[in-house]
């Protein structure tokens, strides 16, 4: 029976820990959940667990933290629970020493349609590339990063309202459900992998950090508005305003596109009926949500009030040198 089947299960954030909730819920044999070591939060310093140990703790599943997935004691310790299955779900890379125990393998879980956006940032940029759908895919672990045979895959529509936030959830769900099919198939024999296609260009989904969220007004409107959903709600896009040498950064949440006849000078901020927009030579960018530094998130019209000089600020292009 496919619940009895022996699965170790492998990941740290939220992503993780709803599928790991699910599987525990419907009775699968989890033996053991393997995260990182507790790390330390907070102005009192505070040992906080991973939330997908803290799902383990809640169902009493053994849990290990190693700091080397390579050690002597943790894989003894693996290979003392007589392994039948790996489920990875946003981890870091295991070694091929610990994705070879499981005698029916490891398979991983990742928020694309493979082989497409591989990396670690594959929901943001579905949606910075402005994608009509995005899903999860399980496949077999092997010596390549995202790139082993395929089991099973799940698509979903990707809404013109949608943010990474909100993708994040829906993949969430969609994969809970993914990795349970997969663990069914594997557990009956039913796995007809098969190899990526390798006959296509490849769109990657590297690493985000917060540099990488600067708008570049340069690019056209959707691709603006994409790239600002993409980023939300974290890192945040953010653009720069310039006064008399003073640049202030300014995170954007979200913003709505209008298309029309730009009488004025692109990129320049302008303000109507107290809304905050940048100019642009299809129309406009109207800024919804805006953060300045060590502030709350405000609506523009709230905002503006704080910033009643706004336009004699200048954007600072994406290109200019710091």
């Amino acid at each position: 029976m496919e619940k009895s089947i022996r699965i170790i299960y492998f990941g740290t954030p939220e992503f993780a820990a709803v599928p790991l909730k699910n599987l525990l819920k419907n009775g699968y044999n989890v033996v053991a959940v393997v995260t990182i070591p507790d790390k330390p939060q907070g102005r009192g310093q505070t040992l906080k667990s991973s939330e997908v140990a803290a799902v383990a703790e809640q169902y009493n599943i053994p849990t290990l933290k190693p700091k080397s997935l390579k050690s002597p004691k943790f894989l003894k310790s693996l290979q003392d629970l007589n392994p039948e299955v790996g489920v990875v779900v946003a981890f870091r890379k295991l070694p091929k020493v610990v994705w070879e125990m499981p005698t029916k393998g490891t398979f991983n879980l990742h928020a694309s349609l493979l082989p497409q956006f591989r990396g670690a940032a594959p929901i943001h940029w579905a949606i910075i590339h402005g994608e009509p759908q995005t899903g999860v895919t399980s496949f077999f672990l092997n010596d390549e990063i995202d790139a082993g045979k395929i089991i099973m895959q799940e698509s979903i529509d990707i809404m013109p309202d949608d943010t990474t936030g909100s993708m994040y959830h829906k993949l969430m769900h969609l994969g809970s459900d993914v990795i349970v099919q997969t663990i069914a198939a594997i557990a009956h024999d039913g796995v007809a992998a098969q190899d990526q296609p390798t006959d296509m260009p490849l769109k990657m989904a590297p690493k985000i950090f917060k540099t990488d969220a600067l708008i570049d007004f340069r690019k056209s409107l959707p691709e603006i508005d994409q790239f600002i959903r993409g980023m939300n709600p974290i890192p945040g896009a953010y653009f720069e305003i310039e006064k008399e040498g003073k640049k202030v950064p300014l995170r954007i949440n979200s913003a709505a596109i209008q298309f029309r006849d730009s009488h004025s000078i692109s990129n320049q901020l302008i303000v109507e009926d107290k809304q905050l927009g940048v100019s642009h030579k299809e129309g406009v960018i109207w800024l919804k949500n805006i953060q300045a530094p060590g502030k709350r998130q405000l609506p523009a019209d709230q905002f503006l009030n704080g910033w009643q000089d706004i336009e004699n600020w200048h954007l600072v292009p994406k290109n200019k040198e710091s």
